[in-house]
């Protein structure tokens, strides 16, 4: 019956927030007083939250953290710090506290959000928008065990330059026993959103396929898989409206169904999300027109 939810308070100073946390233990009835997660309470960047709650019940939050880009700049060493850095926190008593944060890797992208899923083990496998050499934006996959070991593989190559942020994250879930299914945004030569598999032993990536219509905008998508079936779910603009499209997967990816509209709202709209509960997938799906949506996919 608990129920945990995160989120970011916006401080004075531009681009600088707390990240917050509080929790439910009978069914949403009431919160207990919230609690900031990090020990850090400098007033620079912690934004960018996300939250994973394992099947033992470990609550871990990672989130954009710029307290080594400040550091950095008090140093003065002719050195540059790009981009930002990820930082989590852990909770093993449900909530009640959380252990004091560490560092997953330095030079993250500054906006881009945070994808988490587990492996089987409950071990935290995250994906996000990483900076590498010559200033190429693509993604990298880290497995975080419960020890706090971190191993860091590149998962995507499109070789996107840009100097800026592109406020566009990944999506991550787990195939079966084989690895992860992704799905990213790549702003390069050929821009679009596309989809790949990586393993989960040998962290190599498959080649990717592109998806949706570049035309329309097509960005921010949402993955869920159950067992063999894949669910993949993103955002469509015309001058129309907003439009939810999605395509799924029989055999964990390897082929796909035609894709369909699924939902469509005039005016301004979240991005979607996928929400399993019972073996049964929904879509989530904030709209201004229409009010918050909660549909099955069944």
């Amino acid at each position: 019956g608990n129920i945990y939810i995160t989120w970011t308070q916006s401080l004075s100073k531009p681009y600088t927030g707390f990240i917050w946390f509080s929790r439910s233990t009978d069914h949403g009835k009431t919160f207990e007083s919230p609690q900031v997660v990090h020990q850090d309470k400098s007033e620079i960047t912690h934004r960018f939250d996300a939250i994973n709650v394992n099947s033992d019940g470990r609550i871990f939050i990672a989130w954009i953290d710029k307290r080594d880009l400040e550091k950095a700049k008090l140093k003065n060493n002719g050195k540059e710090y790009d981009g930002a850095a990820l930082y989590y926190a852990v909770s093993d008593n449900h909530g009640e506290s959380f252990k004091p944060e560490k560092k997953i890797i330095d030079s993250s992208c500054e906006c881009c959000r945070i994808a988490l899923t587990n492996d089987a083990s409950g071990n935290i496998i995250a994906m996000w928008r990483q900076l590498y050499d010559k200033g190429i934006r693509d993604h990298a996959v880290a497995k975080i065990d419960i020890k706090d070991n971190i191993i860091v593989n590149r998962a995507t190559f499109g070789g996107w330059k840009i100097n800026a942020c592109p406020h566009h994250g990944p999506a991550i879930t787990r195939g079966n026993d084989w690895g992860y299914h992704m799905a990213w945004f790549d702003g390069g030569e050929k821009a679009g959103l596309f989809y790949g598999r990586m393993d989960g032993n040998a962290w190599v990536s498959s080649p990717p396929k592109r998806f949706g219509n570049v035309n329309f905008q097509a960005g921010h998508p949402a993955l869920l898989s159950i067992n063999e079936k894949v669910y993949l779910a993103w955002k469509e603009i015309n001058e129309l409206g907003n439009y939810i499209v999605l395509a799924t997967s029989e055999d964990g990816g390897k082929n796909w169904l035609e894709a369909k509209i699924i939902k469509k709202s005039e005016g301004a709209s979240d991005y979607p999300e996928l929400i399993q509960f019972n073996n049964k997938v929904f879509l989530s799906w904030n709209t201004m027109k229409d009010g918050y949506q909660l549909i099955s996919l069944e």
